[in-house]
């Protein structure tokens, strides 16, 4: 994934990591924002050691509205929602 690094308002430096998952065909959701033929098995993703370790150290997401509502929200990280 590219990183970027930039500098906060406390003059540290801060990562941003830039991530998306879309098929080799360009699909990324069904018009309803279903995201089942991209991940299959969801529900054991999401009990991965490497995804629970990019939850704890993910420090905000930027996403659509419609992901936004779609998604399970861990409360320690910030969310911002971008919509038309």
């Amino acid at each position: 994934m590219p990183t970027v690094e930039i500098k906060s308002q406390k003059h540290s430096v801060q990562k941003v990591i830039l991530g998306m998952t879309i098929s080799l065909d360009g699909f990324v959701n069904d018009r309803n924002g279903n995201v089942g033929r991209l991940y299959r098995d969801l529900e054991a993703l999401r009990k991965t050691s490497s995804l629970q370790e990019a939850i704890k150290t993910t420090g905000a997401v930027v996403m659509g509205g419609r992901p936004y509502e779609m998604a399970e929200r861990d409360r320690h990280i910030k969310v911002y929602v971008c919509n038309r």
